[in-house]
């Protein structure tokens, strides 16, 4: 019957029934009251009707004696009414007549007994039967005593026998002559009460149930099935997508309290869809450029996984970190490194249109997921095509930057099995991409892996070494062009570790990032002092070139440093060059500027490195008191093929009135063609490789530029 919500349906059928049974005893109780009431006054009103028609005929036969008339009276009495016992005496209490039946009358059933002790019923009655006279001569009217007249019927008895009244109407002399006593057969009365209100209850109880049910029936076809309806609509809501399914109004409801219920909590849902959305967006949405932040990238990464085949190349993540951003919010600011990463974000969204899925997990850091099986060759198109959008120009705060990305790739399954596995194996390779150089792509290895924890211990080591003292300094020669002598050398640290040197490669780039590279520097610097001055008193005046890396530039005592170590050993200072790599430099352009400037008022020479590889404009050699600019050997290494370059960097460091220096000769067609051109000062491995201490000053004594 109720198939939309038995529970509900029961619930409110039981209720209404409830209720309706209450409303109903109420009303039986106040019309069983009523009835009682009204049955008490047609009892008062039968024993007034029949006292009535005794009194007068009772009279007469009793006052003249005449039993047959008075026993005939009696008996239609009796059989007329509920009447079971008449006794009728003189007024000397002598039976003249008499009558009775005695049928069950205290034969009541537990209802009608209860009826009788409710209504308490009264059965005896005692009716007076008199003879008027005329009134003796002198009595007067006013003697009759007041309410006299009248008093002939008694419920259980009455006054004196014998007594006499006077009527005060006609003023005749009323004298009582005897007695009728009546009893009531209360069985009847009370069995027709009872069978009243027994059909009565009967009636109600019918009208109840029949009432409980049409009111079930109505509110269920009205309201309660809408209602359920509602419920298991409201059950079926997705949390994620509160809005999918919005409630349906039924017709009958779409005007009332319940339709516009249903209206309002649909409203409700929209709004919380929008609410969820945005919350949503929020928590996985990278803020400044909209694509996956980390949480969703594993989310995305582990649906993919979850979804793909046990198969190589079907799902693969690249990690990328954009190549001396640092640069940028340094030199540029914050707000167009922003814009940067903006851009970058919109050329990986075109670059993986149909391929694949872009992310950022913060900073200058992004990720790319790529399902769908692909070969290795696949993969390293689409690697090379990504670094290829990424580093096309763009103009930022009216400076156009060349952006560069390193990317490093993990497969699944040989990669890793999980989000987390493929990230932090994806990020492995994108390091040993970045130390191929800006720009570059590598798979992930598990020696690269192993790399990683030779990284951590090599860091350990390292920070032991600095307090051990474990680190020497090679000295490079310098050869200038001009006099084909030996006039300098560059100071190169090394470091002696369990018996073996360790090249700069493998310990210089930890130094940097842990910020031992200041120490480090520190002591290289004290070392190059002293033996600079050591050497001067040996061989003659020789110019020492110290590399100083960013790390050092930035520190605020650098300066009160540097001076600490000049003052403890006494040098040339005219013959002491600091290198500062042009990257260095432009990381802080304005700090570095000021920094350089009091280094060279103090008669310091100031040399840039790898000149001609940063990102730096030329304006900034009119602006920074620079003495010496270095051809990078990647210029060097073309000679004398490819020339342009060094060419120009000669040309211009002559119109600056600049030194040049060209590191990384190998071949004599190199050192003949930089001395042909103008270049001031050669060093390489055609002239010689770093050497120990103890070997530099020999190595200058016997060197001749012919022997080269």
């Amino acid at each position: 019957m109720f198939i939309h919500g038995p529970h509900m349906a029961l619930q409110q059928t039981t209720r209404v029934i409830a209720v309706a049974l209450i409303a109903g005893m109420v009303f039986l109780l106040v019309q069983s009251w009523w009835l009682l009431s009204a049955a008490e006054r047609d009892f008062a009103t039968l024993r007034t009707t029949t006292a009535l028609s005794l009194r007068s005929a009772l009279s007469n036969a009793l006052w003249n004696l005449d039993e047959p008339t008075a026993h005939a009276l009696l008996e239609d009495t009796v059989r007329a009414k509920p009447v079971s016992a008449i006794l009728v005496v003189d007024e000397s209490q002598k039976v003249f007549a008499s009558i009775g039946r005695d049928e069950g009358k205290n034969s009541f059933s537990g209802w009608e007994s209860l009826l009788y002790h409710l209504m308490h019923p009264v059965v005896d009655q005692r009716v007076d039967l008199t003879r008027a006279r005329p009134r003796p001569e002198g009595l007067a009217s006013h003697a009759v005593p007041a309410g006299a007249a009248g008093a002939v019927f008694h419920g259980h008895g009455g006054g004196a026998p014998g007594a006499s009244r006077l009527d005060a109407r006609d003023a005749l002399l009323v004298q009582v002559i005897g007695h009728v006593y009546l009893t009531y057969d209360a069985r009847l009365f009370i069995k027709g009460i009872a069978g009243r209100l027994a059909d009565q209850t009967l009636g109600m109880l019918f009208v109840i149930v029949v009432v409980a049910g049409a009111t079930s029936l109505v509110m269920h076809g009205f309201l309660a099935r809408h209602l359920v309806a509602a419920a298991r609509a409201v059950e079926r809501i997705d949390p994620e997508d509160p809005a999918a399914r919005p409630l349906g109004v039924p017709e009958v409801h779409r005007r009332n309290e319940f339709g516009r219920m249903v209206r309002r909590l649909n409203a409700l849902l929209e709004r919380l869809a929008v609410v969820q959305a945005a919350l949503r967006h929020m928590a996985t949405r990278d803020a400044l450029t909209g694509l996956p932040n980390r949480s969703l990238i594993l989310e995305i990464i582990d649906r993919a996984l979850a979804d793909a085949p046990l198969e190589e190349g079907h799902v693969a993540v690249m990690f990328l970190d954009l190549d001396m951003f640092k640069h940028v919010n340094d030199s540029l600011g914050h707000e167009a490194g922003d814009e940067v990463l903006q851009e970058v974000a919109r050329r990986l969204g075109s670059v993986l249109v149909g391929v694949g899925t872009a992310g950022r997990l913060g900073g200058d850091e992004f990720v790319i997921i790529v399902e769908g099986r692909r070969s290795i060759e696949d993969l390293a198109r689409l690697a090379r095509r990504v670094i290829a959008a990424v580093k096309r120009p763009v103009e930022v705060a009216g400076t156009v930057v060349h952006p560069s990305t390193s990317v490093g790739i993990a497969c699944h399954p040989q990669d890793g099995a999980g989000g987390q596995d493929l990230l932090r194996n994806a990020d492995t390779a994108m390091y040993a991409a970045k130390a191929a150089g800006p720009g570059q792509w590598a798979f992930f290895e598990r020696a690269m892996t192993e790399n990683a924890l030779i990284r951590l211990r090599t860091e350990g080591s390292l920070r032991a070494a600095v307090d051990r003292g474990e680190f020497v300094l090679h000295f490079q020669p310098k050869v200038d062009l001009g006099s084909g002598r030996v006039a300098g050398c560059e100071a190169l640290v090394r470091w002696r570790h369990g018996g073996e040197l360790v090249a700069p490669g493998r310990f210089i780039p930890i130094a940097e990032e842990t910020g031992l590279i200041y120490d480090i520097g520190l002591w290289v610097l004290r070392e190059a002092c002293r033996v600079q001055a050591q050497w001067k008193t040996q061989f003659g005046p020789l110019s020492m070139a110290v590399n100083v890396s960013a790390r050092q530039l930035s520190e605020p005592s650098f300066l009160d440093d540097f001076m600490a170590v000049l003052r403890a050993n006494r040098v040339d200072l005219d013959l002491l060059e600091l290198e500062i790599t042009e990257s260095a430099i432009m990381s802080q352009f304005n700090v570095s500027a000021q920094l350089l400037r009091e280094i060279k008022a103090l008669g310091v020479r100031l040399s840039v490195d790898d000149f001609g590889t940063g990102y730096s404009s030329l304006a900034y050699l009119k602006n920074l008191p620079i003495d010496v600019l270095k051809i990078d050997r990647s210029f060097v290494s073309d000679l004398p093929g490819d020339t342009s370059i060094p060419r120009m960097i000669i040309g211009l460091s002559g119109q600056l009135g600049l030194r040049t220096v060209a590191e990384g000769i190998e071949t004599r067609e190199q050192f003949d063609w930089l001395r042909d051109n103008g270049c001031h000062m050669v060093q390489g491995y055609l002239v010689s490789r770093p050497l120990p201490e103890e070997a530099f000053l020999p190595f200058c004594r016997t060197w001749r530029a012919e022997a080269a």
